[in-house]
């Protein structure tokens, strides 16, 4: 019985981590065209917290740069992976290490300007 017990709890500690991302999601799709996503750092830290937990790409200038080119495309609903790609892809070029990995950072902007466009990436 105190195993059944275990794979309650751990289900119900899934679905509560569910629960708050499709918070974060929601909150992100919303809040998108609610602020100045270049400028407003609780719209960001919220992505940030959604897509990048580890605060491993998203930080600093690339951080910066990123949402000012989120702000930019955000009302274009006919912007493309291509043009975004291209953008984000000059974001920390000149460092290796902090660049971003443009394909999946691309990928997440597009699906949310415009969720009919999936993200790619290996987690979510």
């Amino acid at each position: 019985m105190i195993i059944e017990i275990d794979k309650i709890r751990a289900s119900l500690n899934l679905l509560a981590k569910d629960a708050n991302k499709l918070d974060d999601y929601l909150n992100i799709k919303n809040g998108l065209y609610a602020y100045d996503c270049s400028t407003n750092k609780d719209f960001q830290d919220v992505y940030c917290k959604l897509y990048d937990p580890r605060h491993l790409h998203l930080r600093g200038n690339i951080k910066t740069e990123y949402f000012t080119i989120m702000e930019k495309y955000k009302t274009d609903q006919s912007v493309d992976f291509i043009t975004l790609f291209k953008e984000i892809s000059k974001i920390g070029k000149e460092d290796k290490e902090s660049g971003l990995r443009s394909i999946v950072y691309a990928s997440k902007m597009l699906h949310t300007i415009n969720n009919n466009y999936p993200i790619w990436d290996s987690v979510l």
